[in-house]
């Protein structure tokens, strides 16, 4: 990888500028490395990782700094910019959206009974979440009852997440 150094660092720099247009932070910026199948030589991925990253920063030609990092202390870091964030009101995993009025076209073409399903249970599962949370600021409720109630919540979360899995949802793999 180091002979395309000058070309890679610019290609990260542009697409950071491009996607801190469209998150909630300003000056952090979340850009996720790899995908579904980019875990078969770890090694050298984060070798390759960790050279764009040492150039990008000794190499600046704007004004960014390229770190790894953990969700938390990126969320802590948006804390600390004070980002306010929106109230989303219509309680829904649908449309897909990858960006900014990029939403997956043909989405809705293919496995219609699985989607469906799972934007029926979506609407579900947001239901119960507001009987849980009634359950759980209840004062008469047991330790066992608020363990069955996080147990519960648990059990459909991991439902409607592996049914939204973006594999899963659009067939490309079941």
């Amino acid at each position: 990888m180091r002979f395309n150094l000058d070309r890679r660092c610019a290609e990260l720099q542009n697409y950071t500028n491009t996607v801190s247009n469209i998150q909630m932070g300003k000056k952090n910026v979340i850009i996720l490395m790899g995908d579904d199948f980019t875990g078969a030589n770890q090694y050298a991925v984060y070798k390759q990782v960790d050279a764009l990253i040492e150039y990008c920063n000794n190499n600046q030609k704007t004004n960014m700094t390229f770190v790894y990092s953990t969700p938390s202390k990126y969320i802590n870091a948006l804390k600390e910019e004070e980002v306010k964030w929106p109230i989303v009101r219509n309680h829904d995993f649908m449309p897909y959206a990858r960006e900014h009025n990029a939403y997956w076209s043909g989405f809705f073409s293919s496995r219609p009974g699985l989607k469906k399903q799972v934007k029926d249970y979506s609407s579900l599962y947001h239901s119960q979440q507001k009987l849980f949370a009634r359950k759980l600021i209840d004062q008469k409720a047991t330790d066992q009852e608020i363990a069955d109630v996080i147990k519960k919540q648990y059990d459909n979360e991991d439902i409607l997440t592996v049914l939204t899995h973006h594999d899963a949802v659009t067939g490309t793999e079941f």
